[in-house]
Order: structure tokens, then sequence, then C-alpha cells
């Protein structure tokens, strides 16, 4: 497993929030455990490292085109359109991103719904999930916030 700790604590010595961990990848291969005052800003937070260090974890602005450009010839609207966004534009890519979860963050990337799950942990669940990683030999990247 890939860890990567977020934190503003290597920088300020004081950790903020509350401690959630994300997992991403088919298999939860890839592990993002934030520091954040609410689920969405930690969700959001992730996504950004996602972006940066994994974007290979991300749905890529070229599938979400193509699934736009599905969801439209489905619905019978022709591309392109004149007065983009129109209304049958935005129920095009809502259909087309149903499966998806939008991280927001700084991007506003999608991630597929099925690829990633994210929850509240414990100081005894985070020490042993580390513990976990390193006796696996995984790798734990420990990045300012």
């Amino acid at each position: 497993m890939r860890l990567a700790i977020l934190t503003n604590f290597w920088s300020t010595g004081k950790l903020r929030g509350d401690r959630f961990l994300f997992t991403f990848g088919a298999y939860g291969s890839h592990g993002v455990i934030v520091w954040e005052t609410c689920f969405e800003d930690a969700l959001n937070t992730a996504i950004d490292y996602l972006e940066e260090h994994w974007p290979g974890l991300l749905v890529s602005r070229e599938e979400e085109a193509q699934l736009f450009k599905e969801a439209c010839e489905e619905m019978g609207h022709a591309l392109p359109c004149e007065d983009s966004p129109c209304e049958d534009c935005n129920k095009a890519h809502e259909k087309a991103m149903a499966d998806f979860t939008c991280g927001g963050g700084n991007s506003g990337r999608y991630i597929a719904s099925w690829e990633w799950s994210g929850r509240e942990i414990s100081r005894q669940e985070m020490k042993k999930l580390l513990s976990d990683v390193e006796l696996s030999c995984g790798e734990i990247e420990r990045v300012s916030a």
C-alpha cells in the first residue's frame, strides 16, 4: 500500500481537525490520511493530492468528455451545442457522471465511486495502519497540507 499523510503538523507542530482515512484504487492500494474539520474538506484535500501525485486514479478530462459525448448521443442531443451549457447539456453531464464522485478540491475532478472509500479514524486505528504499512514494506509519505 502507498500511504500519504497530509497535515500541517510538519510545518506548524500543531494538528487541526479530525483524522480521515481515504483509500483509492480498485483494491484500496493507495491511502491518504488527512486532518481536516469535516469529511468534505478532507475529501477535497485528498483529491487535490491525487491530482498532483497519483492522477491515474482520477477520471481523466478525456474520459469525462467521452462519457459526456456518449450521454448526449443517447439523449439525441447534438454537439457542439451553441448555447452550451444548455439544459440538455446539464442533464447529459449529470447522466454521464452518475457513477462518479466529484471530489471538488481545486481541480473539480471526478473519481469512480466504486474505487474509493473514506471514514474518520481513531488514533489507535491510525497507529495500526502505519505499523501494517511499514511491516508490509509499503510506502509512507508525510506531506505538509
